[in-house]
């Protein structure tokens, strides 16, 4: 059984590992039942937040590192202005298509940051479990055409390990591989 201590661990973890921008910042992770989904990351002025629904408990230690997924939005919020943040919350929740492209983007950048095997096991997890709890199990069938699906994952898995090459994604438009990364997220 996973509790919040566990959560700090991995999120210290991947914080070092994989998010060096996220480096020095506090993210206050705390349990409550979330409505879209299993998890929910958010900026509040300086202040950097994951909800954890507590059905991830249940989840497999190797699965959690798909906490990787929220950093990367949360990474993404710390480049943003207040002003610039506030529209994109507005045009998150308001705007279906740029929902999905946003969520869709951030499956690619955790996957270039290795973490594609873990966000594949933890939809796993989440599509199996939640067919019990029917409060996110109608949520999950709304919001998971967001996300890329269990067959996109695999199939960029199988370009990077099959090629032992840097894995080149398309986001926005524009192509970029592991070691374009830094691009992305900085510049």
């Amino acid at each position: 059984m996973n509790n919040i201590k566990d959560y700090e661990k991995i999120v210290k973890y991947l914080v070092k590992k994989s998010f060096p921008s996220l480096k020095g910042i506090k993210i206050r992770i705390k349990e409550k039942k979330v409505k879209r989904g299993s998890m929910l990351a958010f900026r509040f002025l300086n202040k950097y937040f994951i909800i954890v629904d507590p059905i991830v408990k249940k989840s497999p230690k190797k699965s959690l590192k798909a906490f990787a997924h929220k950093l990367a939005h949360l990474e993404n919020f710390r480049k943003k202005s207040y002003i610039r943040l506030i529209i994109y919350f507005l045009r998150y929740y308001s705007n279906k298509k740029f929902r999905k492209k946003e969520e869709r983007n951030t499956d690619r950048i955790t996957i270039l940051k290795g973490y594609g095997r873990e966000l594949l096991i933890y939809r796993e997890f989440i599509k199996r479990v939640i067919k019990k709890d029917k409060r996110i199990y109608n949520n999950y069938k709304r919001i998971s055409k967001n996300y890329l699906s269990e067959k996109e994952i695999e199939g960029y898995l199988k370009k990077r390990y099959k090629t032992k090459k840097s894995l080149t994604i398309k986001i926005n438009s524009w192509n970029f591989n592991s070691q374009d990364l830094f691009f992305v997220l900085f510049v």
